[in-house]
C-alpha cells in the first residue's frame, strides 16, 4: 500500500473519476482513519495493490527547508530516504 498526497480536493475528485472509469474499485477514507491524514480515497488496483490518496496531512516540521528544499534533511536522519513520495 502506498499513500500519495495530491495538491487539492479538486485533484482528488478528478483522480476518483478517472480511477472508476478505468474499472478500479474506489472507497472513501475519513479524516482520522489514519493518524494525521484528512479525508481521501482508497483505490484498489487490478494488480491488488492499494493506493491511498489524500489532499490534507499534518506536517511535522520543515527540516528540508521551504524554498528549493533539499531532498532530505542534513541532520537527524532516521529511516530510509524516498524522494518524491510523501508517506510510504
Amino acid at each position: 500500500m502506498l499513500g500519495y498526497k495530491v495538491s487539492d480536493e479538486d485533484s482528488l475528485s478528478q483522480i476518483e473519476i478517472l480511477a472508476r472509469s478505468f474499472g478500479a474499485r474506489v472507497g472513501g477514507m475519513s479524516k482520522g482513519d489514519i493518524a494525521c491524514v484528512g479525508d481521501g480515497i482508497r483505490v484498489h488496483l487490478p494488480s491488488e495493490y492499494v493506493m491511498e490518496l489524500y489532499s490534507d496531512i499534518e506536517y511535522l516540521g520543515t527540516a528540508t527547508g521551504l524554498l528549493n528544499p533539499d531532498p532530505w534533511p542534513r541532520q537527524g536522519l532516521r529511516g530510509i530516504g524516498v524522494p518524491r513520495l510523501d508517506h510510504t
